[in-house]
């Protein structure tokens, strides 16, 4: 069996500190930040406030 923790939160919070620890304390663990996701898109980007396909992929 495989987990997947999302971290979320509005900027500045320390998601990306938060995730590294996390990495760091888990073995055979990945961190893919939300930026890699965004840029995932097949068939072009959308504004997210213009989009629900695109917030549900964020």
């Amino acid at each position: 069996m495989r987990t997947v923790y999302i971290v979320s939160g509005p900027a500045g919070v320390g998601k990306s500190t938060t995730s590294s620890a996390l990495v760091k304390a888990l073995e055979s663990s990945a961190y893919i930040s939300g930026d890699a996701v965004h840029d995932m898109h097949v068939s072009g980007q959308q504004k997210p406030w213009e989009s629900e396909s695109e917030v549900t992929l964020i």
